[in-house]
Parts: structure tokens; sequence; C-alpha cells
């Protein structure tokens, strides 16, 4: 700790303001195990230069060791990043105390000494490109995260609020895609096939999706406060990510290189690739889904359109579950006597979805029809299925998402039961709540709701305002419906045990 402390700096002899930040600094390193404070030392000095008689990194030794791939064009932003956590700039060079905090800040081990509000308001003021002047002072002073958002909305200016340029958080974005199963300490080189096209152009066109879910305005160039927040609350495993990236500082020596993942690693899946894979990976709890841990439990190309085959290969499988599905939206000029029907049984109430961001990314274009682009939702269910004429399962831990043609998550509530239903005469419903007496869908429940007609051939999605599942951040008000033909529907299993047999029963 002795030569930490010198790396640190003597803050006796430093100006009275910096001793807080030095105090400070020193309490965070605690927040480290020894063996981390021993690497982080060690590689430091690996690397370090002299500028004006401190120990400094330089960019091209934060490039150096980090090793992100030049084609994301990250590196200089991560190492200014880095570099606004000091408490002054020595002609742009990285100082240990800087890297220090940035690293407990992006890697969570600010726990004590940060609020977890702080800690994102440092994140998001060290990915700005800009802080307004009159503005500095508020990120540095105050860490609430209301009064952060309300930074600036007094005015219709946008010059007056801390802003992101969304161009770097696409980047961003495609980082955390094409490294979502990095482990800690584990060199990004491991996943350098990741950033080779065809993957990396594909992987920029899922960050168009990403973003387009959480921006209110479709052709801002900016992102704001509140959007970054909105974000993260839609895919709160986005920072653990990257956060493994900056792990790797804390080990002394490279992990063994994996096993490679590529799309052969999907192949037994109907619905699931990669890309869809690093997308719920940024919301679905990474203690339990990992590519390695899944199993398709039933997918209708090779097990039919049948709710008798999804009760037999599903209804014993104790753990958590996602059901996949990939359709299209049912034109309005064309639609045939069995579409007819299902649109009569379930009448519909609201016009399809009207939000600006699906003209923001051309996903409507006129030389495409609807049957050629796909949509894509889903559910994570946290309980085990069950037939429910009567009754509900699924907790307040699960919820719906949409994967395609843009990424939102909606979330359970604590004010609704309603979560999931499973009634081989009615089909798979999500959020819509039953009659008391005659045990029929109400079908015009309040709520953002789904259903999977019985025949596992149509079905609707509705956002109308909060029921047992919340309505999209971005969304509040809208009010909207999209009805669907399925191509293809899969129910994915996550095993959290060793033994597959202990956790599911696979009937004949």
């Amino acid at each position: 700790m002795k030569n930490i402390k010198a790396l640190l700096g003597r803050t006796e002899d430093s100006p009275r303001l910096l001793k807080p930040y030095m105090q400070e600094t020193s309490a965070l390193l605690k927040n480290f195990n020894p063996l981390e404070r021993y690497n982080l030392k060690l590689n430091f000095n690996a690397l370090a230069s002299f500028e004006n008689g401190e120990k400094v990194w330089t960019e091209d030794a934060f490039v150096t060791f980090f090793g992100i791939p030049d084609t994301l064009q990250l590196s200089s932003f991560f190492y200014r990043a880095a570099c606004n956590f000091g408490s002054h700039h020595r002609n742009g060079c990285l100082t240990f105390s800087a890297l220090t905090r940035f690293l407990a800040c992006i890697t969570e081990r600010h726990q004590k000494i940060w609020s977890e509000d702080k800690r994102l308001s440092l994140i998001f003021e060290s990915w700005c490109d800009t802080i307004p002047q009159e503005n500095k002072g508020i990120l540095n002073e105050v860490y609430d995260l209301k009064t952060v958002k309300d930074v600036g909305k007094n005015t219709s200016d946008v010059k007056n609020t801390p802003r992101m340029r969304i161009t770097n958080f696409h980047r961003i974005c495609v980082l955390a895609l094409c490294i979502v199963d990095l482990q800690p300490g584990e060199s990004i080189g491991n996943h350098i096939s990741k950033f080779s096209t065809p993957h990396f152009k594909k992987a920029e066109k899922v960050a168009d999706i990403l973003i387009c879910g959480v921006r209110k305005d479709g052709f801002s160039s900016l992102l704001l406060f509140d959007d970054f927040i909105t974000f993260l609350y839609e895919n709160p495993f986005f920072l653990n990510h990257i956060g493994c990236l900056f792990d790797y500082i804390f080990y002394s020596h490279p992990h063994v290189r994996p096993a490679e993942i590529d799309e052969f690693c999907f192949s037994t899946f109907s619905v699931l690739d990669s890309l869809l894979y690093a997308q719920l990976r940024l919301c679905i709890p990474d203690f339990s889904f990992n590519y390695k841990n899944l199993i398709s439990l039933f997918n209708s190309n090779d097990h039919g359109y049948s709710m008798s085959s999804i009760e037999s290969r599903v209804l014993n499988f104790n753990e958590p579950t996602i059901l996949l599905f990939k359709g299209h939206r049912i034109s309005e000029r064309k639609r045939n006597s069995r579409q007819l029907t299902f649109e009569k049984k379930y009448p519909k109430k609201y016009s399809n979805d009207p939000h600006q961001c699906t003209k923001r990314l051309d996903l409507f274009e006129n030389h495409k029809s609807e049957e050629e682009f796909p949509i894509v939702l889903g559910a994570y269910i946290t309980t085990p299925w069950k037939q429910s004429q009567s009754e509900f399962f699924g907790n307040s831990n699960s919820f719906l998402f949409q994967l395609r043609p843009r990424h939102q998550v909606f979330r359970a509530t604590k004010t609704d039961s309603s979560f999931c239903i499973f009634d081989k005469t009615l089909g798979i419903c999500f959020g819509l709540r039953r009659n008391h007496v005659t045990n029929d869908l109400l079908v015009e429940s309040p709520g953002v709701t789904m259903l999977i007609d019985d025949s596992l051939e149509y079905g609707f999605f509705r956002h109308a305002g909060h029921g047992a599942f919340e309505e999209g951040k971005q969304l509040t008000g809208a009010l909207f419906e999209e009805r669907f033909l399925i191509h293809n529907l899969e129910v994915i299993g996550i095993k959290q045990s060793c033994n597959l047999e202990n956790s599911i029963k696979l009937g004949k």
C-alpha cells in the first residue's frame, strides 16, 4: 500500500482543494482486494512514463494495454474518459489516481464511497463531449439523478444541457454486443473475430435498434442524461460488459483462450442467433443467462405448431425460460379468411405503432413489404410454466421484450399479478386479465399485453399504459397495437443446475 500511496502523490504537499480528491482516491483503492491493487500498480508501472516528475500513461500506453480494436474508433474516446476522472489534466496524460477512479467507477468497485447515482453521473459526464460552462459544477457536486436529469430542462436550447454524441454511444453499443461473453480478466483479443465483417456490420445495425428504443426524438444527434438512464433501466447489464473490458488490468496473466463462439453454437435454435443472444445478454441477469446454459426445449419447426407439444416439452422444466418468436406484421390491405377470423375474435382497438423512430431508421422502406421485414418479440419467464385455466404463472422479475424492429423492454409491475397464461384452448397470454366469473380473457386489459393464439399462428401485441407490464419508458402515453403472423416460435430453457436431469424431465 505504501508504494501505491507514492503513486497517488503526497497529499500534504498538494493544494488544499486536492486533499479531498486524494483521500477519496485512497478510499476507493480499499475497494480493490490486495491482489488487484498489486496487479494494478504492476501493470501501470510497466507502461508508465514520466511527465513533470509524475508517472503517467500516454494514450499509446492505454491503447496498447487494453487493445480496443481500431475498427471501433473508441480507444481515444475511453482514454479521454479516463483522463476526465483526474483532478487536473497534464498535457492530456493519464495519472494513476485518475485511472484508479475510472476503474472503480466503470467496474463497480465504488461501494461505500460513491452512490450508484454518483457513479452513473460520473460515467455520463466522462462520456460527454462538452458540459456547458454554467452546468459544469452540477455533475461534480450534486449526484442526485433527478437533479442531473433536470439540468437544462427549463430551456429548449440543447446547448445548455450535458450531452453525448450519438455516434460515440453507438460505437459503445457495438462494443458491448461484441464482447457480451468477455470474462473478467480476459483479453479482448480472445474475441477479435467479432470485430471482423460481416458480424461487425450486423452488430452496427443492431446498435441502431438498441438506440432507437430509448430516443424520444428519432432525429437528434445527441443523447441526454435521461435517455442514458432509460437505456440502463432497460439494459441493466450493459455497463457490466463494458466493465469486463477494463477488469483486465487487475490480473497478472490473461485467461486461457475460450472456445470460439460463432453461429454454430446457435445451430440448435430456430430463432435465437448470436446477435439476438447479445441483445438479451444486456437485459437478462448475467448469473443465469449464458450460451453454455441454454437448451432448446421447443421449436415449432421441429415439434409442430401444437400447444400439446409445448405442454409435454416445457411444463416440466423447473428453471427460467425465454419465449422467442419471429413473424411479420399482418398487412392491412391483404388479409385472408383465417386472419379475418382472428381479428374478429380479438377486435383491434388501436392503430399500428406510429413511433417516429421507425421512420428514422427506415425500418419500413417503400421497396420492402411487411413480410420481408421481421418482427421479433418474446418474454423472459422466471417461474415454471403450468396450465393456468384459472390462475397465472410468472412473477415480478418476468418481462416482455421486443428485439425487432427496435429494442424495448417492458418490465412487470407489482400492482397486477396477471403475468402469464398457458391455456390450450386460448393460447399463450401475457398481461391479460380474466373475468372472475366466466374465466374468459379480458382482451382489453390495460397495460402492455401480448397474445399468441392456440394454433401458434397469429398474435397481437398491445401498448396501452400500465398493467401487469409497464409501458416503454420512451413511449409514455402511446397507444398502439400490432397484429402478426408467426413464422417460428421457440421456448429456450436456462439451466442453472449442473445436472440437466435434475431440472428437466421431457415428455415423449
